[in-house]
């Protein structure tokens, strides 16, 4: 590498150049978090020490500092290639190749040179015509040649807007390069004119493609975007607990401006809001929620975190994101409200049905009866009137049975629910009121893929219904519960050895009503409802629920 003498008429040129790339320069350090703008940083700092060393190099008297800027202008030869190679990995998208190790074996070969020529007056090893000087050249012009062949792969592979970028980053470095190799080796008076133009060209194009095209920096311009306008608070967090950004919607959450958190410790910025601290510090994802109390209302927001690694895993910080979720917490609890409403109204509805089914039929049999009673002693047909007297006796039994058995199934409550042990409770009492033999299959605790709590709740009013109808209308002396749980459903088999009934006609019996209702419970838990019976055959009625992984305890 060899300095071309500037004439005197060319030093105006090469220090015009030199203010313009300085100006470059110091414009993007605004856009420093760029991709690819740091390394276009170091190669505009290179040409400015080059042309800077070529100007002083002319108006320089002396030997000794001539030789000093030979050896700069050495220096920013080999800062320049390195600087585009790392400069069009980033912009390509073959960034995630360049790692730390990489880089010190791509700088390695130019930082040892260097450090050679500076020591150069004790050993004596580097000459502008040596083997060193050569080999350091070929270095650099395949380093080049490396650069040119990752920007025409881009350019194959791309397509539209991003080959219209790879094909603009690809010109740059022709300019400068003509500069160069006919500075070196033309004998044209303005031939070392060449390369400050060169240089000052080949900056333009790629910071005009950086920043005034703004084509490589619009996913990072997308990305500010989104994050400034979001809804949700933003921040990040560096490794060493200072806050690095933060969005104007967290900065209004912590009632804080942007300016004043920046740069600041999180947990001094934090500190009225204790959840933010140290979340995401022990997991890779952390979600929790958290609520603030303010003047006139109680908000809630949910939190999560997320550590920031590098492709080697070594930790950079962590992003927060705040939501606010009260207007979802708030329809939310008026949606549970609904639903219990629904389904108190719809119990009622049930019981209702139920009550005018069985009891709700007593008092018009007893008035009906008590008048036949009536007219049967005026006509003194006494035998008569005390059969009918025992009728009502026996109803009046069937309808204190009824009552208790209702009582019985709804005291059954949330507290210290336990769906195996009511449902034994309920079985034994029943088998004690009716003089039906009962029996029970299955398990005896929870296994570990049950149902959801309010099915249970409903299979209980199942079962209760199913063997209620059975001692009222089947004349049943013995019943079975059967439970089988599956892979992914569980199936409840209620059976009594009854009479039976046509069930195909089901629904124009007094019956019928009970049936309808066990379907409807079915319905409501998402399960079927099979029901075979016939005449003398007795009743089997066949319940299918989904299972669903449950936690050891479970309350309703």
């Amino acid at each position: 590498m060899e300095i071309a003498l500037p004439r005197l008429s060319g030093i105006g040129l090469h220090l015009f150049v030199i203010i313009i790339l300085v100006a470059l320069a110091a414009y993007l350090c605004h856009y420093r978090k760029t991709p690819g703008v740091l390394p276009l940083i170091a190669s505009l700092g290179a040409r400015i020490l080059w042309l800077t060393c070529i100007v002083m190099f002319s108006v320089s008297s002396s030997l000794h500092w001539q030789l000093v800027w030979n050896k700069l202008a050495f220096l920013s030869g080999y800062i320049l290639v390195p600087s585009w190679f790392v400069f069009i990995l980033q912009v390509s998208g073959w960034g995630s190749w360049l790692t730390w190790h990489r880089l010190v074996a791509i700088i390695f070969a130019p930082a040892v040179t260097i450090l050679i020529i500076f020591t150069n007056e004790w050993h004596g090893w580097f000459t502008v015509r040596g083997i060193l000087h050569w080999l350091m050249l070929d270095y650099n012009y395949l380093l080049a040649l490396v650069c040119w062949y990752i920007n025409l792969q881009w350019i194959r592979q791309s397509s539209g807007l991003r080959r219209r970028q790879a094909v603009i980053i690809a010109i740059g470095p022709l300019f400068s390069f003509s500069g160069q190799v006919t500075g070196l080796f033309s004998q044209w008076v303005y031939a070392p004119m060449l390369l400050p133009v060169g240089f000052l060209l080949s900056a333009l194009i790629w910071c005009w493609a950086l920043l005034h095209w703004r084509t490589l920096n619009i996913i990072p311009i997308a990305k500010d975007t989104v994050i400034t306008n979001m809804g949700d608070g933003f921040a990040v967090v560096d490794n060493q607990g200072y806050i690095y950004e933060l969005n104007p919607a967290a900065a209004a959450m912590l009632d804080i401006a942007v300016s004043q958190a920046v740069g600041r410790q999180a947990a001094e910025i934090f500190a009225g809001w204790p959840a933010l601290i140290g979340i995401g510090d022990n997991h890779d994802l952390e979600t929790l929620e958290a609520v603030r109390d303010f003047a006139n209302e109680r908000r809630f927001y949910q939190i999560s975190a997320t550590l920031l690694k590098n492709p080697q895993g070594y930790l950079l910080g962590k992003t927060i994101i705040i939501k606010d979720i009260t207007e979802q917490k708030q329809a939310q609890a008026t949606m549970v409200e609904q639903q219990k409403a629904l389904s108190i109204l719809a119990e009622r509805n049930r019981l209702g049905r139920e009550l005018h089914d069985a009891q709700g039929q007593f008092p018009g049999y007893v008035k009906t009866l008590t008048q036949a009673i009536r007219l049967l002693l005026q006509k003194g047909r006494v035998e008569d009137a005390d059969r009918h007297l025992e009728r009502l006796t026996n109803a009046a039994d069937a309808a204190f049975t009824d009552v208790r058995e209702s009582i019985t199934g709804l005291k059954i409550t949330a507290k210290d629910w336990n769906f195996f042990h009511n449902l034994r409770t309920w079985l034994s009492q029943f088998e004690k009121s009716s003089a039906i033999t009962t029996i029970y299959t299955g398990p005896e605790s929870r296994p570990p893929k049950w149902v959801a709590p309010e099915a249970e709740v409903q299979l209980l009013r199942i079962i209760q219904e199913v063997l209620v109808n059975a001692r009222k209308h089947s004349g049943a002396t013995r019943a079975e519960v059967a439970f089988a749980v599956g892979d992914d459903r569980l199936t409840v088999t209620i059976a009594d050895n009854g009479s039976g009934f046509d069930a195909k006609k089901s629904y124009k019996n007094s019956a019928s009503f009970g049936l309808g209702i066990i379907r409807e419970r079915a319905e409501e838990i998402g399960g079927t409802c099979k029901i075979r019976s016939a005449s003398d055959q007795g009743t089997v009625v066949t319940v299918e629920v989904l299972l669903i992984k449950t936690q050891e305890k479970s309350a309703i």
